[in-house]
């Protein structure tokens, strides 16, 4: 087969190929809730702000590092920001899970982001809300069972690098197949 520009099959292949290279290329979309899922940490400095919440009972919030639990205040005392040039020093590093969580201290309880799996009812008690410039708001739910799940008795606003792990999505994959497929029409030889 001659290589030819005026091969139909040449601007399907084209075609594949630039669409491929725009999925590819386009950034995340910025504003989306997170919920039952692993956040990981990617690099770079954090800004940690304690938001005002909508809650009766008191809860202390805590950054898990490979290190210790990190105290960052409680959900009634608002407006204290706290940044960490280098979380590394801490024990967080970049690429490992980034977890909060709270201690309610009227009951005892202590509830995870995540999964559901590390908190004592198996229920999820943090949403993730991502916003722009890689600011993301953490919501809890301070009540054992999951409570009114409205996840606003404890907000957590955390300025980073923070995200999902990088796992494709089904319609890149569909994409990359697609212009696979159209590269291999170009190339067969008859």
């Amino acid at each position: 087969m001659v290589f030819s520009l005026r091969n139909p099959r040449f601007g399907l292949v084209w075609l594949s190929v630039l669409g491929l290279v725009a999925v590819l290329s386009s950034s995340t979309v910025q504003a989306y809730p997170v919920f039952g899922q692993d956040i990981y940490y990617h690099g770079g400095s954090l800004q940690f702000e304690i938001l005002a919440a909508d809650s009766f009972y008191t809860s202390q919030i805590y950054l898990h590092t490979s290190t210790g639990n990190i105290f960052f205040g409680n959900n009634k005392i608002t407006g204290v920001v706290i940044n960490i040039g280098d979380p590394s020093v801490i024990g967080l590093n970049a690429e490992e899970e980034f977890v909060l969580g709270i201690h309610v201290t009227n009951t005892g309880k202590d509830f995870f982001m995540g999964g559901g799996y590390d908190n004592p009812d198996g229920i999820v008690h943090a949403v993730v809300n991502y916003g722009y410039n890689q600011t993301a708001i953490i919501g809890f739910e301070d009540l054992f069972g999951g409570g009114d799940l409205d996840y606003n008795d404890a907000l957590i606003k955390v300025t980073g690098n923070l995200g999902l792990a990088q796992v494709p999505e089904p319609s890149t994959m569909l994409l990359l197949g697609s212009g696979l497929v159209g590269l291999s029409f170009l190339i067969r030889i008859k």
